[in-house]
């Protein structure tokens, strides 16, 4: 993984955000995101030919005020049946990595991943979406990241890190709860 964080276009909002590059192919970004409580966010890629020939691919959450990735999750094609998920710090390292399924998490600066509830959602044919059910910490609410995805094929065709929008984690309000 090359952990550079790329140009390309923005979004208010990751709703339903897509990249198109001629031989890797076409991915897309969707989620759901609240502080201590779980959430999602769902990337899919749809390959030109068959998704098996995807190497990887993976999405950076980049702090908006430093601009420094914080953390990055991403798919690796060739470990267990569809492919193992993983953790990765700010310079593409794999710090974590396991399957969905397993009752397991991988902790990041910014939360963690949950593997339990996470999902590869993939058939034979073009297309693969995997799920990262997240829980972000307390020290990511209030703050706006960038969001980047990419990814490569075992032919060597690869799609830099495009910038496909942004998210800001919402702070928690507690109020006082008051008895009469």
């Amino acid at each position: 993984f090359t952990r550079t964080p790329g140009g390309g276009a923005s979004a208010n909002t990751l709703k339903l955000l897509v990249v198109d590059t001629p031989g890797v192919g076409t991915g897309s970004l969707q989620n759901i995101i609240n502080v201590a409580q779980e959430s999602s966010t769902t990337l899919g890629w749809v390959h030109p030919g068959d998704w098996r020939k995807l190497k990887d691919m993976s999405f950076n959450i980049i702090d908006g005020t430093s601009n420094t990735v914080v953390a990055g999750f991403g798919l690796i094609e060739e470990y267990g049946q569809k492919g193992a998920l993983v953790v990765l710090d700010g310079d593409g390292n794999v710090t974590g990595a396991g399957f969905p399924g397993d009752n397991a998490q991988l902790a990041t600066p910014i939360g963690i991943l949950n593997l339990k509830n996470s999902q590869i959602n993939a058939q034979p044919g073009t297309t693969v979406e995997v799920v990262y059910a997240m829980t972000f910490n307390p020290a990511a609410a209030g703050r706006t990241f960038r969001i980047a995805i990419t990814a490569n094929d075992k032919n060597g065709d690869a799609h830099g890190f495009e910038t496909v929008g942004e998210i800001t984690v919402p702070t928690p309000v507690y109020l006082p709860l008051i008895h009469r």
